[in-house]
């Protein structure tokens, strides 16, 4: 086995003038294997949520070794090294230590080390970790420079809401710089009080405090889960995200200090924690192109959709089911231009900025990939975008930071009114949605997309009834008994009733023949307990989804 590289990486930076002389760094440490492991893949609920291991049962995902945890024989002899570990990783199989730049050879020595290799300079971890303490409060300013109704209705977003589609039940994992004033401003005042931060957690210093830092993911984040009706008694709708009912997961794993490759593995670290709650979207307005250590930049040809670091991340928690939405970037009026990394994956939905006249912002980046493929996929409002800043204020802020987050709550939305359906499947779905879908290019992919369009326009709302021709009682629902009423020309050749759970798992069904419809025909199940649930209703000549409510 080569063992080399961990030397060669310190020799390469002592070479560049960097002054290591008893520095303390951020090392990724990769390990040989994962032996002495007391997990398997036959036992996958000793290491995963349950709501991980449905969402795998959805997709078709098989669990495998990439799912096992990293050896912990081998974390306990790296420590005995002396170095401080951190994060783990075990899709990747390694973890992040932070040591003395004399421990590098030591470690480097482990006979179950394939590699070390310097992330960044410096020491930002720390063992203490800072509590959140509690929610503090924070009135509106009264700046008030536009209203989220524009950039929403070009996503069709208030169709989705008014079939009751405001991504209740769906877990969105946001990673970011920073959630200034979250814990504060008025307009996350409902996501706070019905306690929807599911966790937070920041990966650039080891610890929960994530209300600090930045406010750029404070601006994200409204996007999608903010919401103000009435400000000084007016019933105005000022901000309404995308999926305001979601719940959230709040990450910091970008460090806005400085920019080194670490953050990509802060990405990792995020998004392995986000599939261990069950995340069903993870948001990230983060790219990585060039870093402050030059030898840590990519070159346009590594935006291949398989070579960086955070795109290889993205790709893995894809695979495992979650559906991954970033920005393109804001390369295009530099000289790089492209999307930056993890847009560049094909597995990825990269989301471009267009203004409201539905120009191309100039600073949105393009496409093709290295390897030739469409970038960005879809476009949505990021110019004089309506935001929600630390201060409280509603401002406008151009950028694909802002586009991305709304077509995330758009998925949000999809997801909840389609839950039997696969990311594939959903990602299909929003990509023949676009206004460009019969003529994708590589400025803006396959346009805006609509989310009428993405539903098919089979979608029935709680109370929804078809030109009365269709109808799903009673609803809300207490016993497990519905009625359905259907016109007979609708179900000439038979009827299919399949009922599905909020996480999209198929509890019941039952095929009619069209003897047995007689006006009315009765649908019993049994299982369920409080909550939203889905009935799709289909035969030769229609497809219709109702959402229910179980009281």
């Amino acid at each position: 086995m080569v063992k080399s590289r961990g030397a060669l990486t310190i020799l390469i930076l002592l070479l560049s003038g960097l002054s290591l002389k008893a520095q303390v760094n951020r090392y990724i440490v990769q390990f040989t294997d994962k032996s002495g492991g007391t997990y398997s893949v036959d036992r996958p609920e000793d290491f995963l949520s349950e709501k991980a291991i449905l969402r795998r049962e959805k997709e078709g995902v098989a669990i495998d070794e990439t799912d096992l945890p990293v050896s912990q024989t081998y974390l306990d002899q790296l420590a005995a090294t002396g170095v401080e570990v951190y994060h783990t990783s075990k899709w990747m199989n390694l973890a992040l230590i932070q040591c003395n730049i004399n421990k590098v050879l030591t470690v480097d020595a482990l006979p179950f080390v394939s590699r070390v290799e310097l992330v960044a300079p410096g020491a930002r971890l720390t063992k203490g970790e800072t509590a959140n303490g509690r929610f503090k409060s924070k009135s509106a300013t009264g700046r008030v420079l536009a209203t989220t109704d524009f950039q929403n209705s070009l996503l069709s977003i208030q169709h989705m809401h008014r079939q009751g589609f405001y991504g209740e039940g769906v877990l969105i994992a946001i990673f970011d710089g920073g959630f200034g004033g979250v814990d504060a401003v008025p307009f996350f005042e409902e996501v706070r009080s019905s306690n929807r931060i599911l966790q937070t957690y920041d990966f650039v210093t080891n610890g929960h405090q994530v209300y600090t830092f930045d406010d750029h993911g404070t601006r994200v984040f409204s996007t999608i889960g903010a919401k103000m009706i009435q400000v000084e008694g007016k019933d105005t709708t000022l901000i309404l995200g995308t999926a305001p009912a979601a719940d959230f997961a709040l990450f910091v794993t970008e460090d806005v200090k400085s920019e080194y490759r670490i953050e990509e593995y802060n990405w990792l670290f995020g998004a392995e924690k986000a599939d261990s709650l069950g995340a069903d979207i993870i948001h990230t307005s983060v790219g990585y192109n060039v870093f402050s250590d030059s030898q840590m930049n990519y070159t346009k040809a590594q935006m291949d959709g398989k070579t960086a670091i955070i795109t290889q991340a993205a790709n893995l928690a894809a695979d495992k089911g979650i559906f991954v939405v970033a920005s393109v970037g804001n390369e295009g009026s530099n000289s790089w231009k492209k999307a930056t990394a993890p847009a560049d994956s094909p597995k990825v939905l990269s989301v471009g900025a267009v203004d409201n006249s539905g120009k191309l912002a100039n600073f949105s980046s393009i496409g093709p990939t290295a390897d030739g493929r469409i970038k960005p996929d879809v476009v949505a409002l990021g110019v004089f975008a309506t935001v929600g800043a630390e201060s409280g204020s509603l401002i406008t802020a151009n950028g694909t930071s802002y586009s991305a987050p709304m077509v995330a709550g758009f998925v949000a939305g999809l997801i909840q009114a389609e839950p039997e359906k696969t990311r594939e499947e959903l990602f299909n779905d929003i990509l023949n949605s676009g206004n460009r879908s019969t003529k994708p290019d590589t400025l803006f992919g396959y346009g805006i997309p609509d989310f009428i369009k993405a539903t098919g326009g089979k979608i029935l709302s709680v109370d929804d009834v078809i030109n009365d021709k269709v109808k799903v009682y009673p609803n809300p629902f207490t016993e497990n008994r519905l009625s359905i009423k259907i016109n007979n020309e609708l179900a000439v050749n038979g009827l299919s009733v399949q009922m599905f759970d909020a996480n999209g798992k198929m509890i019941a069904q039952k095929e009619y023949n069209s003897y047995d419809i007689n006006d009315v025909v009765i649908f019993e199940f049994s299982g369920t307990t409080p909550g939203v649930y889905f009935l799709r209703l289909s035969s030769s000549t229609f497809e219709k989804q109702v959402k229910l409510l179980r009281y």
